[in-house]
């Protein structure tokens, strides 16, 4: 849709590049990079929330990894999702966020998107997320 409301592929490429971040796992001849993207989980000092970092990219490609992180610990009263080293999400990364939000069954105030950089924060309120997630980007404090 976004490339019939402009004269090239080339322009339409640099606004999409713009609203969900360059893909990292590619280097310049198009091949694909490796150990790039991970997922991790770790519990919290009191075992009552559960700290998913994510480092690239949040989409399609992680999606196994992302759900296999929180179904495999034990639920938790707060889930957060760290995007501090997250360089862009896509459609699918928005989905995956709103998979786990209803997989924990929380409300706003346990279900965090923290360390948000500046970019993905305005993809997140343009999708209107901070009406579901508490969201705290990296310049601000919680929203």
């Amino acid at each position: 849709m976004v490339v019939a409301l402009f004269r090239s592929d080339q322009k339409a490429d640099q606004v999409l590049k713009y609203a969900i971040g360059p893909d990292k796992n590619y280097n310049k001849r198009g091949s694909k990079r490796m150990n790039e993207q991970k997922v991790t989980a770790r519990l919290t000092a009191n075992n009552r929330g559960l700290v998913i970092d994510i480092v690239g990219r949040l989409g399609l490609d992680i999606h196994r990894e992302f759900r296999s992180v929180y179904e495999s610990s034990p639920k938790c009263e707060r889930y957060a999702v760290n995007l501090q080293r997250c360089v862009g999400i896509d459609s699918s990364g928005l989905g995956m966020l709103l998979i786990l939000r209803d997989f924990a069954g929380l409300k706003k105030d346990n279900m965090l998107i923290v360390n948000c950089p500046s970019r993905l924060g305005r993809l997140l309120d343009m999708a209107k997320f901070d009406q579901l997630f508490t969201v705290q980007n990296l310049n601000q404090g919680i929203s």
